[in-house]
């Protein structure tokens, strides 16, 4: 079977004969290069992982915390319990990040002061559970949660703010809140934030949530990335769209994404599925890894690879970044310039 573009799928021997790599390897991007990051024998049933500084990073299993600074040279278990689960990350800076997570079946957000060597555990409002949330600093973040009322199937989402470093949140009952699992928040240590709503909202704030607007985007969007109070970037799943300044969306990208990242209005990278097509209910995808110096008005496309996919991207400075992939070989890799 041949997919669009000249991506071809081998049925019979199950890897691709006219992408340029197979299952378990990871397409060339044009202007970047990866390396593997090793992994200790001891940690296994990887859930995610997040590099918060060069060389530095967490992997989460499911009842463990372990601690690299050497790029995977070596690894430290700096916690554990019977089940922790991780919902969202966020590093201020190399020393001081927060997570949002349960801990032995409890809610909770985890907090490190020493680059993630040591962490203390703050327990909120014991019906509340953070999903997305973001740090503008060591006190000042926002977030969305999820209230169970008294243990019961009934679910209420809500966005919040701290001022206290997360040991109380305040409800922002003025804004509209996202369902939307993918859709990000963000907090910026200027005072410019973001949270997403309902159908094709996001609300802004540039005075550290004290007031919101609320911006109208593309409908039914499922990623999005914010670089600061006129320049976004948002994606539904066929196409990927830019504003910047006014109030005009233009269309950068007629593939759907995976992920993108922006280092700035013109320099980015993305993972996007180039061919696509269906044998027998099973989906098969042709992917590449993407970049742009124009701020997506063209893209250097790198060599395809079916049902290539990467998760838990994070890039700590504009030359530098760490993903996680698992396509019948797991690994993590390094993605630098």
């Amino acid at each position: 079977m041949t997919l669009a573009d000249g991506c071809e799928y081998d049925k019979t021997n199950t890897h691709p004969t006219n992408c340029d790599t197979d299952f378990t390897g990871i397409p060339d991007i044009p202007g970047w290069k990866f390396n593997s990051v090793p992994v200790s024998p001891s940690i296994v049933s990887i859930e995610h992982i997040h590099f918060f500084a060069e060389g530095k990073g967490l992997i989460f299993t499911n009842s463990e915390i372990w601690l690299t600074e050497n790029e995977g040279e070596s690894w430290t278990k700096v916690q554990s319990g019977s089940i922790i689960r991780i919902n969202d990350i966020s590093f201020i800076d190399p020393l001081h990040g927060f997570l949002a997570a349960r801990k032995d079946n409890k809610v909770c957000i985890l907090k490190t002061e020493n680059g993630g060597h040591t962490w203390f555990t703050i327990f909120y409002q014991p019906e509340d559970e953070i999903f997305h949330f973001s740090f503008a600093d060591t006190l000042m973040g926002i977030a969305r949660l999820t209230h169970n009322e008294n243990g019961t199937s009934f679910d209420r989402k809500f966005n919040a703010k701290t001022t206290d470093g997360g040991l109380t949140w305040q409800e922002i009952p003025e804004l509209s809140v996202s369902t939307r699992s993918t859709a990000t928040i963000k907090f910026f240590p200027d005072g410019f934030g973001y949270i997403p709503g309902l159908n094709d909202e996001f609300h802004i704030t540039n005075d550290f949530g004290e007031s919101w607007t609320t911006l109208h985007t593309i409908p039914n969007f499922a990623l999005n990335q914010f670089l600061d109070n006129h320049t976004f970037f948002v994606s539904d799943f066929n196409a990927m769209y830019k504003i910047d300044g006014g109030n005009t969306w233009i269309k950068i990208s007629d593939h759907r994404p995976q992920w993108f990242h922006f280092f700035s209005p013109t320099d980015g990278v993305s993972v996007q599925s180039v061919a696509i097509d269906i044998d027998f209910d099973v989906v098969i995808e042709c992917n590449a890894f993407l970049s742009t110096s124009d701020g997506g008005l063209t893209w250097n496309e790198g060599p395809s690879s079916v049902d290539f996919y990467m998760s838990d991207i994070n890039f700590v400075n504009d030359h530098l970044g760490y993903g996680m992939t698992a396509v019948n070989d797991f690994r993590i890799a390094k993605i630098f310039r």
